[in-house]
């Protein structure tokens, strides 16, 4: 590793110079302030539309970080969807704007929403690690806010590598092909998981919950009574319910309620007020209302 001088950027970030022998993108340093330089610091953009089915991958960073590592944003992201942090050496940490802190040790898996974000440092080094943006149409696949021990497996690194290099392609073809194989890793690290940890009896009731969830989309169900359904207590039911997905009952049926209305409106066939009729909203004012909350955009323009 060469000399870690550094100056400061025109958006006020402080980035190592030329002589660490590290390229930087200012703008993605926008709103940061980092201290020291790393040993290798990668990024992956596309240069156009990447999403595939359901999933839209935004950057990937490879990192091999050492103890001045240490970043800290000076206000929330930009981006309004998530991170996923692949640990597969050293040691590091990811602080939340709620000043809860997530250690990351080889083989961790960590997804948080990145607006949450407030620092992320080297505790270990060299910290070795993976960082994707992302967002997905629906309820992610990873639970969110909760670290995860994962093994890796034969050929994960070099799965990443593909995606990393897919990514940046000027091929539509193969910037999408990187979002469709990053949300297969991601299920494929959901499955051995779950297989690890060895899903409990309140897990498998949840699971049993959602799937019925999926066939009573046109109608409201409210906690109380999918608690009932589980067996259990509504306070217990929503614990293990979030602990599972990362998020409350209510709001995971509705972000599966307006997927499930994103994929009929690309369609092409259904008009806004029969996808309201279909999923159970009372007019298509407050399906559009809903749609646009979830989307930023209104359901008439997709």
């Amino acid at each position: 590793m060469m000399g870690s001088v550094k100056f400061v950027c025109e958006y006020g970030a402080s980035l190592c110079t030329e002589e660490c022998g590290i390229r930087h993108n200012p703008y993605t340093f926008r709103q940061y302030c980092c201290r020291g330089c790393v040993m290798k610091n990668v990024c992956s953009l596309p240069s156009g539309p990447s999403s595939c089915s359901g999933i839209t991958l935004e950057s990937a960073w490879e990192v091999r970080a050492d103890m001045s590592y240490d970043i800290v944003r000076q206000a929330p992201g930009p981006r309004r969807g998530l991170s996923l942090v692949r640990t597969w050496g050293g040691e590091g940490s990811v602080q939340l704007q709620s000043h809860d802190i997530f250690d990351l040790v080889p083989s961790s898996l960590l997804v948080v929403e990145d607006p949450q974000i407030r620092r992320w440092r080297c505790c270990r080094e060299p910290w070795c690690f993976w960082w994707f943006g992302f967002t997905v149409n629906g309820p992610p696949i990873l639970p969110l806010h909760h670290v995860m021990n994962v093994p890796a497996h034969d050929d994960e690194h070099r799965d990443l590598k593909t995606i990393f290099d897919s990514l940046r392609r000027v091929a539509s073809a193969q910037r999408c092909f990187a979002s469709a194989a990053f949300g297969m890793l991601m299920s494929k690290w959901r499955v051995h998981w779950e297989g690890v940890q060895h899903i409990g009896r309140h897990e498998q009731k949840v699971q049993h919950i959602i799937e019925q969830m999926r066939d009573r989309l046109d109608r409201k169900w409210p906690v109380g009574e999918m608690a009932g359904k589980a067996g259990m207590s509504e306070r217990l039911f929503r614990d293990v319910f979030e602990r599972v997905t990362g998020q409350s009952p209510k709001r995971f049926h509705t972000n599966l309620r307006l997927a499930t209305a994103a994929e009929l409106l690309g369609l092409g066939i259904y008009n806004v007020s029969e996808i309201a009729e279909r999923l159970g909203y009372s007019s298509p004012y407050h399906f559009s209302k809903a749609f646009r909350r979830r989307f930023g955009t209104p359901p008439s323009r997709v």
